[in-house]
């Protein structure tokens, strides 16, 4: 991986790792989280809507048996639906690229970048949807956990 892609993978994963699921919420629009992830699902939820409404903000919350669910809901400008237009594609073809490879890819979020690591290796990757960057052993090497050899060049 390029060096600057690290910096900026290590600075995303400072900035999402500081900030708690209200501050993720208010950054991206919108915060999903398995029902394991969380203590109690329905206080989860409460708390979110507690302090949007001490924000003077409307979300929207969702709860299925596997996933937890807040959206704001506000009008988006332009900018932002074609970023998320980007957004959704890079994901796509990153999750494409690094499952080719033997990799369970998991993503950790921050505006139009992501982080990428591999659920079984561990190997990590670096996404930038506006910018088109697609960096990281997650997309190049085969997940060591799908090959008894090792890694090997894809």
């Amino acid at each position: 991986m390029l060096e600057e892609h690290r910096r900026r993978l290590e600075a995303l994963v400072g900035r999402v790792s500081r900030r708690g699921d209200y501050g993720t919420l208010l950054l991206q629009g919108e915060i999903v989280r398995s029902v394991e992830e969380v203590d109690s699902p329905e206080e989860w939820l409460a708390m979110l809507r507690l302090k949007a409404r001490d924000d003077g903000l409307r979300i929207s919350t969702h709860r299925s048996a596997q996933v937890l669910y807040a959206r704001l809901v506000r009008e988006r400008s332009q900018e932002e639906l074609v970023d998320g237009d980007r957004l959704t594609v890079a994901v796509l073809r990153a999750t494409e690229r690094a499952q080719r490879l033997g990799h369970r890819p998991a993503f950790l979020a921050d505006g139009v970048e992501r982080a990428v690591l591999c659920e079984a290796c561990g190997m990590d990757g670096y996404l930038d949807a506006v910018e088109d960057v697609m960096d990281g052993d997650v997309f190049d090497l085969r997940c060591e956990m799908d090959s008894p050899s090792g890694p090997t060049l894809a």
